[in-house]
């Protein structure tokens, strides 16, 4: 790699942010149905919606985060940009709510539950492939045993804590993220 290479600056995949931006409309609109028709869960257009829209934006964001040498140090950004604001509106919403009962810590579902699966996914990831990176497809079977193994005990065991969310959500992410390690050699 040359210094022209390292200052060039990323191109940009347009039709990820349009992807995105898709998304972000049917949460809404699943989320307009959800609190404003009784029976959402029969209503066909949110069933719809939520049979895949979480999963596809789990897949983005192992998309975007693929780096070729994950960092340890990028668990602590990560934190700061997904715990940070999970924390902040749970305690928010403790406040406004007067349930000072800490709940959304052990059912993180009740409140911003993708920023809180979302850093434990990326953790999970950073510390699992760190070890492993110098073997050319490693990464790859390991990520599939683990997701494996993840799915294997969120169908054995009651995880609290959000850890069943991290277990389903997690063969999405590693998708998304081999999905972008082959992309440019695909395109």
């Amino acid at each position: 790699m040359n210094a022209l290479e390292i200052n060039t600056p990323k191109q940009r995949l347009w039709f990820v942010d349009n992807l995105k931006c898709l998304l972000i409309v049917l949460v809404v609109v699943g989320h307009c149905i959800q609190y404003h028709i009784e029976d959402f869960d029969h209503n066909i257009v949110f069933r719809y919606i939520y049979s895949f829209h979480m999963p596809l934006f789990i897949f983005i964001s192992g998309f975007v985060s693929y780096k070729r040498n994950p960092q340890l140090g990028s668990i602590k950004k990560r934190a700061c940009q997904l715990l940070l604001p999970f924390v902040c509106w749970s305690m928010l919403a403790m406040t406004m709510s007067g349930n000072w009962s800490m709940s959304w810590l052990v059912k993180p579902d009740t409140s911003l539950w993708f920023l809180w699966v979302l850093f434990w996914i990326g953790t999970l990831h950073v510390c699992m492939i760190r070890p492993i990176q110098k073997f050319k497809y490693g990464e790859e079977i390991v990520m599939a045993i683990a997701s494996v193994l993840l799915l294997g005990v969120l169908l054995v065991s009651k995880l609290s804590f959000g850890f069943h969310l991290v277990a389903w959500y997690f063969p999405f992410y590693c998708m998304g993220y081999v999905t972008k390690k082959y992309w440019d050699k695909v395109y």
